[in-house]
């Protein structure tokens, strides 16, 4: 007999709603190439997922798409995640100019609560 633990049942069902939504926002961008939040979601969702290229890809293409769209391309948590997927993929200075870019968006958008996630992410990378 095999005994589940609820942490085993809780984390194959995150993963499954995360793979699933990841899915979901692909099906947009074939509809739609040029929908930002789906491009950035979809990120968020690889790098949930530990595709940290597959999401530094994403990030960068939602950057890339025109600013008349749902997201604008200086949106902080873009950067944050771009950071930390490069962080992830060893490109620690890469990772520190997103995260830096990150915090001058916080601070001009007054966004203390990711600001605070951004600076221990620098400075963990700064050790």
């Amino acid at each position: 007999m095999t005994i589940v633990t609820i942490t085993e049942v809780f984390s194959t069902t995150i993963w499954a709603i995360i793979r699933k939504r990841s899915l979901s926002l692909t099906q947009a961008l074939l509809l739609n190439p040029n929908f930002v939040s789906a491009q950035y979601n979809r990120g968020n969702a690889k790098f949930d997922l530990g595709d940290e290229s597959g999401a530094f890809e994403d990030y960068n293409q939602a950057q890339a798409i025109e600013l008349d769209h749902n997201i604008d391309s200086n949106d902080e948590h873009g950067y944050y995640g771009r950071g930390l997927a490069r962080s992830h993929m060893g490109n620690h200075q890469g990772a520190i100019e997103d995260l830096q870019q990150a915090a001058t968006l916080c601070s001009e958008y007054r966004n203390t609560a990711l600001d605070q996630r951004v600076q221990e992410a620098i400075k963990n990378l700064q050790i």
